[in-house]
């Protein structure tokens, strides 16, 4: 499995990964894989997920000034 199917996995819920689920579960996107991110980690052989969280205040501040503007 790449680690790209393995993220897609985690995502759909076919596949448990604890870090990633929690993740995931408070709100958190994946928007990719990259390779060589921490390439002494034996697990991850060097390979991480990239995350995003938007915080719904700082968007619904943004919304309002968008408005008021």
């Amino acid at each position: 499995m790449s680690p790209q199917e393995y993220v897609d996995a985690v995502v759909k819920g076919t596949l448990s990964d604890p870090t990633a689920w929690f993740q995931l579960a408070q709100g958190f996107e994946v928007l990719g894989v990259v390779q060589h991110y921490c390439l002494p980690d034996p697990e991850s052989l060097g390979y991480a997920a990239v995350i995003e969280w938007s915080n719904p205040d700082a968007m619904a501040a943004a919304a309002k000034q968008a408005l008021v503007s």
